[in-house]
């Protein structure tokens, strides 16, 4: 008999020569007979003990051998289902394999046969494949419609390259028994095919089941897999956060509760009264820590102050704890700067404005988009293809016109350049699609500068209602556009 403190691993002879050179049970057989110097068992059988038969008084003991009995054939097949070898589940309970020795018979052994996966056609054929310890637990899960495989000999048994190479780019869901050997199975499993399937996961059963079949067998069902399988997979992702410490925006998205949604439409917290920072922020939310940081003398201090009034000014209770002032310091601050609501407003009109401006650019980048593929270099020769002998061109080309000649002379007289040079940035090709996005780009493009008309009227009524102190309600509005970007200001009035 042996026992090996290290895996907890026991048995006799046979069972050791076995695990050393990885042999079946009829070849380790055969070699344990040939060390004893003995006759090697010419069958396969299994000898159990019968109980001592009483003669005259007296017990004797009797060993009677009994064959044993095939209820299970495991086929291991290769790619195209041809079959390379089997896996024999015995009564009384034990295994064997064996191989077709091209006879018609068998070979008790394996050999120097190529070692697969079981199921290795439904494994090559499945995006997501769960891996378990033994072919009765792959037709348990084939049983509830799941997708499984395992490798032949049990959890002692080496987990080949091979193995690994029929999972390359697949969700491996790894189900290892529960006991020791089944667990450091399972993990090195894990190890093997990380960075290899597309996604791995170990799943870890009840503690009260052996296996898979025994969890199925308790039971429960597909839908109480699928939780532990949800639960192995959340357990590996709070693991590869914790470990790594930052987050990408794809996984801020997929992390926050409420997932996308939560985070492109955010509930709105506690306005701070600072609307570029409200803007960015949506307020400030329960349970949030928010730090201030910045060198001395920037204002930190000043602008939690203003954050603290204008939070009490919505009727919030503001407690301020300071180490570097006193209490009469704190007071004495003065809140932060807000213009009067008039301002607000006029502002925010402005802000809206530039805003619109700069999206109507952006249509402009598209129209110019489209002429590049049509090899017309139109805003080459034009200092502003928006301008009016633009516009005049490009609604002539929508209309139908392809004639650069004809489209040449819609030059206004104050362009610079000449009708000729115009007419060569206009010989290209005219493909269908390419017009079709010209068209909506500019169709957008006339759409913002409408929104921007009927902003410039509602900044024009605000601009009325002010003090003029001397200054027409125009100056006022010019002086407004003056202070605005270069592209706002240069778009005023058109």
């Amino acid at each position: 008999m042996f026992h090996c403190f290290g895996c907890d691993a026991a048995g006799d002879a046979i069972a050791f020569l076995q695990r050393i050179e990885n042999l079946d049970f009829p070849t380790a057989l055969r070699r344990t007979a040939e060390f004893a110097g003995v006759a090697p068992v010419p069958s396969v059988t299994n000898a159990r003990p019968v109980s001592p038969a009483k003669t005259n008084g007296s017990a004797t003991a009797e060993l009677k051998p009994e064959p044993a009995r095939i209820v299970e054939t495991y086929r291991y097949t290769d790619e195209q289902g041809e079959l390379l070898y089997e896996v024999l589940r015995l009564q009384p309970k034990s295994f064997r394999q064996r191989r077709p020795d091209g006879n018609g018979d068998w070979t008790w052994s394996l050999g120097d046969v190529r070692r697969v996966l079981y199921r290795l056609p439904q494994v090559i054929a499945a995006k997501a494949i769960y891996v378990v310890e033994g072919e009765k637990d792959v037709q348990s899960l084939e049983a509830v419609g799941i997708f499984a495989t395992t490798n032949s000999g049990g959890a002692n048994q080496p987990w080949l390259p091979a193995y690994t190479q029929a999972l390359t780019g697949k969700t491996a869901i790894v189900i290892p028994d529960s006991d020791k050997p089944g667990r450091e199975r399972g993990r090195r499993i894990v190890k093997e095919l990380t960075g290899i399937a597309s996604e791995v996961l170990l799943v870890e059963l009840p503690a009260e089941t052996k296996d898979i079949t025994d969890f199925f067998d308790a039971g429960n069902g597909v839908d109480d897999l699928s939780e532990l399988v949800e639960a192995a997979r959340r357990r590996k992702r709070v693991d590869e956060l914790t470990n790594r410490g930052l987050l990408t925006a794809i996984e801020i998205v997929e992390t926050v509760d409420g997932g996308f949604r939560a985070v492109m439409t955010p509930p709105r917290g506690l306005q701070s009264g600072f609307i570029e920072l409200d803007r960015l922020t949506h307020g400030f939310s329960p349970g949030e820590l928010v730090i201030a940081a910045g060198r001395p003398s920037m204002g930190k201090t000043a602008w939690a102050h203003g954050v603290a009034q204008n939070l009490a000014g919505q009727g919030k209770t503001i407690a301020i704890f300071s180490d570097e002032m006193s209490r009469q310091a704190v007071l004495l601050l003065r809140a932060s700067f807000r213009p009067a609501s008039r301002i607000c407003a006029l502002r925010a009109l402005l802000r809206h404005r530039q805003n619109l401006v700069r999206y109507g650019a952006a249509h402009v980048q598209h129209i110019q988009k489209a002429l590049d593929q049509m090899n017309l270099p139109l805003h080459h020769v034009l200092s502003d293809i928006s301008g009016v002998t633009g516009l005049r061109i490009l609604d002539s080309i929508l209309a139908g016109e392809r004639d650069p000649a004809k489209l040449a002379k819609l030059r206004d007289p104050r362009v610079r350049s000449s009708e000729g040079t115009i007419a060569k940035a206009l010989t290209g090709n005219y493909r269908s699609e390419h017009l079709f996005t010209l068209r909506q780009a500019l169709k957008m493009y006339r759409h913002y500068q409408r929104m921007i008309a009927g902003c410039d009227q509602q900044i024009e009524g605000l601009l009325e209602a002010l003090p003029r102190k001397g200054r027409s309600g125009r100056a006022t509005l010019a002086s407004a556009a003056a202070q605005s970007p270069p592209s706002a200001a240069s778009s005023w009035g058109r």
